[in-house]
């Protein structure tokens, strides 16, 4: 299991979803949480999207050649680039989301 799915796992089965409530009178919640279930619905599905796409560059490459290629063409060059841009994102995603849940777990424990 990678360290995302360990992130958002532990997220979901904090205590920090309790104190989660929806305010009718102005619209939102009572805090940031839904930020972060959104941020992990995206992190999700692009660590999945950088992880089929590898594979599928993978099957093309050996279906090509009859072995894997050594060659970095500009499409997996593209790809490798976007799995830079993946993970840069991630760690953004595990910065913020955590800064929003210790704000939050301070928020409860006042």
């Amino acid at each position: 299991m990678d360290l995302v799915s360990l992130l958002i796992c532990h997220f979901l089965t904090s205590n920090i979803w309790y104190t989660t409530g929806f305010n009718v009178d102005t619209g939102g919640f009572n805090n940031n949480i839904h930020c972060l279930a959104k941020c992990i619905s995206v992190v999700t599905a692009g660590s999945e999207y950088a992880r089929l796409g590898r594979e599928h560059q993978q099957r093309r490459s050996v279906s090509s050649n009859g072995h894997a290629s050594e060659a970095l063409d500009p499409e997996l060059h593209s790809n490798l680039s976007d799995d830079a841009s993946i993970k840069s994102a991630i760690q953004c995603f595990v910065k913020f989301a955590g800064g929003i849940v210790l704000d939050s777990c301070i928020d409860v424990n006042k």
